[in-house]
């Protein structure tokens, strides 16, 4: 079903690549179109659904509970390039956190939105608060070291009106950080992880990675973030744009 738009379908065909993304790498592909049951036909342009590195192989829930018609799928976070070298022990390996899947039109497109399902709400604990903060040149620190817990579910809205671009800094340490992007100028969302504090043999894991977002030139920018242990899954706050970075 398309979003606002009673009775209307499409098609949607995922396609994965070994190798191609934007960032390097593997990655998805949704291709919107018609389907009469042995031939695809796409009617629009193809869509790579994460600009991260690390969303591959998604696999959409089947037998949903009884009126249940939300499309929800969860992916493979990592990348084939150095899937083999990621230093995570006692792990190797981890999923997406699952998302809900819509179709939402803008102008005469399609767009392939992305959100965490409800259900994860439910898994906050007390939650920490800043609220009215001034923001500029310099950094700012929202929260002391150690004052978040591991696992983090973040909501943030930041009227950026006068800047360009800005940023989010996420586990600092040292000269260490990941960091959550947004230019304005540009029209990106992103994760810069090069100084995340790890590089892989393979040579090929630091890097800013990015996906087109058009509600990054408004003034007033509003992000979910789902932190884990080894994980950021960045989402706009209409789900058009995500980005999935180890």
């Amino acid at each position: 079903p398309t979003d606002g738009e009673p009775g209307a379908t499409a098609w949607v065909l995922k396609v994965d690549v070994f190798d191609g993304h934007p960032a390097g790498g593997s990655g998805c592909i949704a291709v919107v179109g018609h389907f009469d049951g042995s031939r695809f036909t796409s009617t629009q342009s193809p869509q790579w659904v994460d600009g991260g590195r690390d969303f591959y192989a998604a696999i959409a829930f089947g037998a949903m509970p009884p009126g249940d018609k939300r499309c929800v799928w969860l992916g493979w976070m990592s990348d084939h390039r150095y899937a083999k070298d990621t230093p995570t022990p006692p792990w190797r390996g981890a999923m997406t956190i699952p998302r809900e899947v819509r179709l939402v039109r803008r102008g005469s497109e399609l767009v392939l939105c992305q959100r965490p399902i409800a259900e994860l709400d439910a898994m906050r604990g007390k939650p920490l608060s800043v609220t009215n903060q001034a923001f500029g040149a310099k950094p700012v620190e929202l929260f002391a070291p150690g004052a978040l817990p591991v696992a983090q579910d973040i909501d943030v809205e930041v009227d950026a009106a006068n800047a360009k671009r800005w940023r989010l800094a996420l586990r600092c340490g040292g000269s260490e950080a990941t960091f959550v992007t947004v230019d304005r100028e540009a029209g990106t969302l992103g994760v810069d992880r090069r100084a995340s504090g790890v590089d892989l043999r393979s040579g090929s894991f630091a890097g800013h990675h990015t996906s087109a977002w058009h509600g990054a030139r408004a003034p007033l920018a509003r992000l979910r973030i789902v932190v884990d242990a080894c994980s950021v899954e960045v989402f706009s706050h209409d789900g058009s744009a995500a980005v999935t970075s180890l």
